[in-house]
């Protein structure tokens, strides 16, 4: 059977010596002692300068190269040689004068959703390399196939390194870093695993050989570049929540440091009393915070493009300040002003109580969208709205609630105190979306992208 004629050819030409293949030279020896033939197989032209043939033919099998490359199809080249008999072993002056025997032609298809994860990289701002141990034409020839699938690959900002070794591979990722860049290598090979291991984050595929996974800090088990862009996508998305968080946090805690700061230094009476205070932090900031974490927020093309890695960047620095700083003023203000009209330094206390947990609640809708005015990126999602009508009820109840308001020392606010604390409100809102815009201005070049 054809089981049995397979085993009989791989006994005529058993192989007594190999010099296995190398990227460092391109090819791959065997030595058959039975059948006196050696077979020498790799890269074209190195092959086609171990033969021997006329400089006519030679530059034919040149041309045929730059032909076949350039319709994107791999080549590799096979000659062999004639040994004396006996010889066992493989000896390196040995290793010219090949009978040149022709060219073995394969296709790499592109996969369907590469071109549109490309695009989608270049579209995040990531810079796309192509690094290949292959020919340029053939790599080329591959480009413009991509280019063909998806119209917005901008194929003129793709780098592309051809005939690389795997010496000049880790150069250029090395190169990289010394730039000050986050390198992430994709390969598959062998000859790869020393760029992986010295790339920020080293990806293979499933099907890569085992040494490249080993060395690799993320397989991706189905094989699809795209999986790595929705995972860059969804990690931006995840810090980009933390930054508005944080933000949104901040600016309540240094509100309530102005507050006390400002009270303490003219001698005013404290506007806000500590059990006040902890009420703010853990449920008129705490229960809006804990929506904003699981919020989304807008995924849109600009917001995805951020390349920041500092959480408390410029943007979230600028609108800590300006937010704090209006809701404090806002928070003295009701305060003063009740003083003076009632003379009751219980609902005075009261309405700054209740000046700043509306602010609170109101500012966690627009903090939503952040780093985006609201009005260009929409409202945030239900659980935001759920954990504000929440926030506002219980901040109801710690204000008429004659348990809990004996607890924390409010009174029965009046209509002008609620009044006076949708007018801060409102104020701290148009400031936070002002300074949304002015940042985004600053923060957004012509092409849209941010820096």
């Amino acid at each position: 059977g054809a089981v049995k004629d397979a085993d009989l050819r791989k006994a005529k030409y058993l192989r007594s010596d190999e010099i296995p293949f190398s990227p460092a030279y391109k090819y791959i020896v065997t030595l058959h002692p039975k059948k006196q033939i050696m077979f020498i197989s790799g890269a074209p032209e190195i092959i086609l300068g171990k033969s021997k043939i006329s400089d006519s033919d030679r530059n034919k099998w040149q041309e045929k190269f730059k032909k076949y490359a350039g319709k994107g199809w791999r080549i590799v080249a096979f000659a062999f040689k004639n040994v004396p008999a006996g010889q066992t072993k493989i000896s390196d002056n040995g290793l010219n004068n090949f009978e040149w025997l022709g060219l073995v032609i394969f296709e790499d298809p592109v996969r369907p959703a590469a071109a549109e994860a490309i695009a989608k990289a270049q579209s995040l701002g990531l810079t796309v390399k192509i690094i290949t141990g292959d020919y340029l034409e053939t790599t080329m020839a591959v480009l413009r196939k991509l280019k063909d699938q998806s119209s917005k690959i901008k194929a003129e900002e793709i780098e592309i390194f051809a005939r690389v070794s795997p010496e000049e591979k880790l150069q250029i990722v090395k190169k990289l870093q010394a730039k000050g860049e986050v390198v992430a290598m994709m390969g598959d090979g062998v000859n790869d695993a020393p760029a992986l291991k010295a790339a920020d984050i080293g990806i293979v595929v499933e099907s890569a050989s085992d040494v490249s996974k080993e060395t690799a800090d993320l397989v991706l088990m189905d094989n699809n570049f795209y999986t790595i862009v929705e995972a860059i996508i969804e990690g931006r998305s995840l810090f980009l929540r933390f930054q508005k968080v944080l933000a949104y946090l901040l600016s309540d805690s240094m509100a309530e440091v102005i507050i006390l700061g400002f009270a303490l230094f003219l001698g005013w009476p404290l506007p806000l009393t500590a059990l006040m205070i902890l009420w703010i932090n853990l449920i008129s900031d705490g229960i809006p915070a804990v929506a904003l974490t699981l919020d989304n927020g807008p995924r849109n093309a600009v917001i995805v493009k951020r390349k920041t890695r500092n959480l408390l960047d410029k943007r979230v620095i600028s609108l800590v300040f300006s937010v704090s700083v209006v809701k404090a003023v806002a928070a003295l203000i009701v305060f003063r002003l009740i003083l003076i009209w009632n003379g009751d330094l219980g609902l005075a206390q009261t309405a700054a109580f209740v000046a700043m947990g509306v602010a609170s609640l109101m500012s966690a809708i627009v903090f939503g969208s952040f780093p985006k005015p609201t009005v260009s990126s929409g409202l945030p999602g239900r659980g935001v709205w759920m954990s504000v009508m929440i926030g506002l009820i219980l901040l109801l109840v710690a204000v008429y609630q004659p348990m809990v308001a004996g607890i924390l020392d409010t009174v029965p606010a009046t209509l002008s105190v609620w009044k006076l604390a949708l007018g801060g409100g409102l104020a701290v809102v148009l400031t936070i979306e002002l300074d949304k815009y002015v940042l985004s201005i600053n923060w957004i070049g012509k092409s849209g992208r941010e820096v």
